[in-house]
């Protein structure tokens, strides 16, 4: 039942991430593109968005976990931080191990390595954390501690 919870809460907290990140990065592309007059054909537009979201996903989660001690704005609203398997705070390398292990958990498998990764772990761990030896922890955390 508890890994149940915690799966259901990654899962929470993930779409949150999503969510935050798309209304950061639209609030973003709205102020470098406040001073265009012209419309931008579709394909132009597409691409220049696609160049600078990628860097806003994939940067999100490697910093704002390690800056702020295992949380991420979804993590954070869900009640779970990210520690090593002892129980002590990830390191930088942890947190970039853990980012590596997001390119075959969502992006190659869109999400079902994560999934079938975290199913099968006894700590309910995916494929970037077992590459970081770090796991995901439910508890009543303050942002500040």
């Amino acid at each position: 039942m508890q890994k149940t919870k915690l799966l259901l809460l990654r899962s929470l907290a993930r779409l949150i991430d999503l969510i935050f990140l798309n209304y950061c990065f639209g609030r973003f592309y709205d102020l470098l593109n406040r001073d265009v007059l012209l419309p931008h054909d579709g394909l132009f537009t597409g691409l220049q968005e696609m160049i600078l979201f990628i860097p806003f996903c994939v940067l999100y989660e490697l910093f704002f976990e390690y800056l702020s001690f295992g949380f991420t704005v979804g993590k954070f609203i869900c009640g779970l931080r990210v520690r090593l398997l002892n129980g002590k705070m990830i390191e930088p390398k942890h947190a970039f191990f853990r980012w590596l292990g997001v390119i075959f958990d969502f992006y190659l498998t869109l999400g079902l390595g994560a999934i079938i990764s975290a199913i099968y772990s006894k700590k309910a761990q995916r494929i970037g954390d077992r590459f970081a030896g770090t796991t995901v922890t439910m508890g009543n955390y303050k942002f500040w501690k």
